[in-house]
């Protein structure tokens, strides 16, 4: 079956390169997939066990292979059926100047006023806390606000770098900050997402065979690969006031590090679900996914963590920390390999429908496109499917909050004049 899996995933490969070969948000979507796919590529998984015992890799079953196949297959139908090249060219001009100028401030204004918020709410050492403890005491809404607010922000300064001048560098340095400190108080996800947005806006349309080999898109690689295997040791020995070096080499045996990788946790989620036989009523997917689109689900008795409770309490009740879900997972448990392949289809057509929003976006919208796809194409793998759209919407509030008083401040004037370009010529 791993034989079946490197097929599906090749085949997808040259689809993408011979039909989207464009750094975009399709290209993020594969990466994500591949990203992991890696345990069953390589044909073993990582059980969970309960805390404090050391991980270990064991081989991985044909059943839970074939379901990533049947991902990629999917996958790759949709690359195959679908055009990635929008019905209409993009607009000439997106924005004036002044609005671009505004809207990046707008960002510095409201990022600055939540984390004054959150400071005055619980201290200036609020994000030394524990997580679990954060959003309790500086409120979930305004945490969320600020952490996406900075991140925008911060990815659209850099994009506009050159009509800034030194009040772009200390608006740049701010936002930073920001970004750093929310990754202190425990959150890789947005990281990684500003991470991957970055790397699509920088390289924005430039072919994928030509760009896997610039020395950019590597930099930015690293630097992910950093976030996701060095954040957690940074922010825990900051929290517990320990050498940094101590909570790295706790975990010091190299299996134990490469089997603690977010990837074989999914996967064996997988695994866990064919094993014990388990299904989930589609009913309650379609139900908890709907009630996303409600600005607060949680206030009409609905919640995202469905699925996921199946998985912490019914399949890997030994376990005593939280687990990511897996959207491969939950489509094979609604109806087995069928569904995982019409779920492969539907990732495919999100990511290219996204693609094309993002070229005939008008504005700042090319951005929220950008990340949109981003978090589809890196959470979807780690979560089920209403969990996924709750994460989605986070950045749809953040940058309406931006939207909303830059129309405010500006009284819906300044609408065009600047047009979005790479900021990495081809050439280079």
């Amino acid at each position: 079956m791993v034989f079946v899996l490197w097929a599906m995933v090749a085949m997808t490969t040259l689809i993408l390169v011979a039909r989207h070969n464009r750094v975009s948000v399709i290209a993020i979507g594969y990466i994500g997939l591949l990203a992991y796919s890696v345990p069953a590529l390589i044909g073993y998984t990582r059980p969970i066990n309960a805390r404090g015992l050391v991980p270990y890799l064991e081989p991985a079953s044909s059943g839970a292979i074939g379901v990533m196949a049947a991902a990629w297959l999917g996958f790759g139908l949709a690359l195959l059926l679908l055009s990635s090249d929008a019905d209409t060219a993009p607009p000439r001009h997106q924005l004036h100047l002044i609005r671009v100028t505004w809207f990046i401030r707008c960002a510095l204004i409201i990022s600055l006023a939540c984390y004054a918020w959150m400071t005055n709410r619980a201290g200036l050492q609020w994000f030394a806390m524990e997580r679990a403890d954060i959003y309790g005491a500086v409120g979930g809404l305004i945490s969320v606000v600020w952490r996406w607010v900075s991140g925008i922000g911060l990815l659209t300064s850099i994009y506009f770098d050159r009509f800034w001048g030194r009040g772009g560098r200390i608006t740049q340095t701010i936002l930073i900050v920001m970004v750093a400190l929310n990754a202190i108080a425990g959150d890789r996800t947005v990281p990684v997402i500003l991470a991957m947005a970055f790397s699509v806006v920088l390289m924005w349309e430039w072919p994928v065979t030509r760009a896997a080999f610039n020395w950019r898109m590597w930099c930015i690689g690293a630097a992910t690969l950093a976030v996701v295997f060095f954040m957690k040791p940074f922010y825990l020995a900051y929290k517990r006031d320990l050498p940094f070096g101590v909570m790295l080499t706790s975990g010091s045996d190299p299996m134990a590090m490469v089997a603690s990788w977010e990837a074989f946790g999914t996967h064996e989620n997988i695994e866990g679900l064919i094993r014990t036989n388990t299904t989930y009523p589609w009913w309650n997917t379609v139900r908890d996914t709907l009630a996303q689109l409600l600005i607060q689900p949680s206030a009409f008795g609905f919640d995202s963590t469905g699925f996921n409770t199946v998985l912490q309490t019914q399949i890997f009740s030994q376990a005593s920390y939280g687990l990511a879900g897996s959207l491969w997972g939950q489509a094979w448990a609604m109806g087995g390999v069928p569904i995982v392949i019409i779920f492969g289809l539907l990732y495919g057509l999100t990511l290219v429908m996204l693609h094309r929003a993002s070229l005939q976006s008008r504005g700042m919208w090319f951005f929220f496109w950008i990340i949109l796809g981003s978090v589809i194409g890196v959470y979807a793998h780690r979560n089920a499917l209403e969990n996924m759209l709750a994460q989605a919407r986070q950045p749809l509030v953040g940058f309406m909050a931006i939207q909303i008083l830059v129309w405010i401040l500006l009284f819906g004037r300044f609408h065009k004049a600047v047009q979005l370009r790479p900021m990495a010529s081809s050439r280079n």
